[in-house]
């Protein structure tokens, strides 16, 4: 499957985004 630059740099920006999104959802729970 061919995926062009624009589509990968969305996708690896989502993820990332998700990730810290996950990350601090995890951190406020330990803060508590």
């Amino acid at each position: 499957m061919e995926i062009n630059n624009e589509e990968k740099e969305k996708l690896i920006l989502f993820q990332s985004t998700h990730h810290s999104i996950k990350a601090k959802n995890i951190f406020s729970k330990h803060k508590i």
